[in-house]
């Protein structure tokens, strides 16, 4: 078991195709669990600001839509999420780190995720 500092957060996300704007701002939200990427400064990389970001975790959401490419469907949703929870992921503090997507129609996904605490001999989220 690592040695987690971080509390367990598990939350849930919709994305739509069909709403872009409002599948980045939910993206933002998943990396904005990680103080470091919303609001401290000193973690950003120098020019996040001067390009006219509010916060790395909105470069971060950025950069990975434009690696991903066109999102019009919903496989391409569920591989910006990885990219994007990824960053999470890598992450010591936040130790064991899963999501399941479940798929909601042709153009909508929800995502659920956990991640930190001191959970890696528990089940969650119906068996992740």
């Amino acid at each position: 078991m690592s040695n987690v500092k971080g509390v367990l957060i598990m939350d849930s996300v919709n994305l739509t195709i069909i709403d872009l704007v409002k599948s980045r701002k939910a993206l933002i939200k998943v990396l904005d669990n990680d103080l470091d990427f919303k609001e401290n400064v000193e973690y950003f990389r120098k020019d996040t600001l001067s390009l006219g970001y509010k916060s790395e975790s909105e470069r971060l959401v950025d950069e990975s839509s434009e690696n991903v490419g066109t999102i019009n469907s919903v496989e391409k949703l569920e591989t910006l999420f990885k990219e994007v929870f990824n960053f999470l992921e890598v992450q010591e503090y936040f130790g064991k780190c899963e999501y399941m997507v479940t798929v909601l129609n042709d153009h909508e996904i929800s995502v659920s995720y956990a991640l930190g605490g001191h959970y890696s001999n528990v089940t969650i989220l119906g068996g992740l």
